[in-house]
């Protein structure tokens, strides 16, 4: 559709105001007009960002840019690192500019307006607000090291909400590949987030335990609010006395939760879990109670939940008692010839997601009951 006159002559005005606004706000080289400067500049270690509107999706977008051209490569590597990257809590890469006549590049970012996790530190009353913000971070740091991908500068302030809550995780210029046992020469991130092991003699070997050891220090930080104990502090970390338990901290979570994290800051990476580890950890305590058990049994649909907790099927001389703890389903007794998906049945057996109960034994001619049962997970709602 063309413009008319006037809609051109408001377009140019526009362009021309971000153009002026660009200038006053150190914008260094030409972006496409499509981008339309907001006003709004950020400014981190090593780089600035800002805020534009792209006009052709209608949405505002963060343009990247390092304040010094040599640590251009910076964003090179960001973007060589997440742009295949696809998870809800990492941010999104849109697009990449380099100018013409230098090194300069930008990069253009999904844009998190909200606050982020070091200014929200300490803030939250209830722990299970507390476990949902942890659970998100290990989600995405789950997805990242799924990708092969170590990002090396794991803390607070690199992490943001946005306008649905939804926190995401960005700043990934250190981050390295898994992939053929990488090394560094040197101890590069944030301290009191770098892990004993980045104090170590170089070459140092870099693994995604680091990243698990930052996120411990994270939530340490996030549940203590905004504070870190004596041995987290110290160079290398740890290296004089010993941390204390989570358990201390403000927020007094479950026994399951504060136990994961504690072994997250292990001086040791070996016993450290691994991210994934720790989100099903966190996911198992957000979705306790919620689960359904849901079969026919004598033509009757029926559900086995936290209002019905126990349920006995008899059919003939065979029954069998299903059990729910709050996590899972369990086979807390039986009698006679009981299968579960065709194997002979033994008492503590879990109710995988999807099965038939059968009673009877064919072998012996006897006549058989099938019972098809699913159990219905929960997703973690933020």
């Amino acid at each position: 559709m063309m413009k008319s006159g006037a809609q051109e002559l408001l377009s140019l005005s526009e362009t021309k105001k971000s153009e002026k606004m660009m200038a006053l706000a150190g914008v260094t080289f030409k972006i496409p007009e499509r981008y339309v400067f907001q006003g709004k500049r950020l400014e981190g270690g090593q780089g600035f960002v800002y805020v534009y509107k792209d006009s052709f999706l209608d949405r505002l977008v963060a343009i990247k840019e390092m304040k010094r051209v040599r640590n251009s490569h910076s964003l090179r590597n960001e973007l060589a690192k997440i742009r295949e990257i696809r998870s809800r809590h990492v941010i999104e890469v849109y697009d990449f500019f380099e100018a013409k006549h230098s090194e300069r590049v930008a990069l253009v970012e999904e844009y998190v307006g909200g606050p982020t996790i070091q200014e929200l530190a300490g803030s939250l009353v209830a722990p299970i607000d507390g476990i949902k913000v942890l659970w998100q971070i290990a989600c995405g740091l789950a997805d990242i090291h799924s990708h092969g991908i170590i990002h090396r500068d794991v803390k607070p302030s690199n992490m943001r909400f946005d306008r649905e809550n939804i926190v995401k995780i960005f700043d990934f210029g250190l981050s390295s590949l898994t992939a053929g046992d990488p090394h560094t020469l040197s101890a590069r991130g944030t301290t009191n987030f770098l892990a004993p092991e980045m104090y170590g003699t170089p070459p140092i070997r870099l693994r995604p335990a680091m990243d698990v050891y930052a996120f411990g220090v994270t939530a340490w930080y996030f549940l203590g609010k905004g504070s870190l104990p004596r041995a987290l502090k110290e160079r290398p970390p740890q290296s004089e006395t010993e941390v204390p338990s989570l358990k201390g901290a403000q927020l007094r979570l479950p026994v399951s939760i504060t136990k994961v994290l504690d072994s997250a800051i292990n001086p040791d990476p070996l016993r450290r879990p691994q991210m994934s580890s720790i989100r099903d950890v966190l996911e198992r305590e957000l979705t306790k109670e919620q689960h359904r058990l849901v079969f026919i049994y004598e033509g009757q649909r029926q559900v086995l939940s936290r209002e019905v907790r126990s349920v006995k099927l008899t059919v003939g001389d065979s029954s069998l008692t299903i059990v729910y703890d709050g996590f899972k389903f369990d086979v807390e007794s039986f009698n006679g010839q009981v299968y579960l998906n065709n194997t002979r049945i033994k008492g503590g057996d879990a109710v995988p997601d999807a099965c038939v109960v059968t009673f009877g034994n064919a072998s012996e001619g006897a006549d058989r009951t099938f019972v098809p049962m699913t159990v219905l997970t929960p997703e973690v709602v933020l």
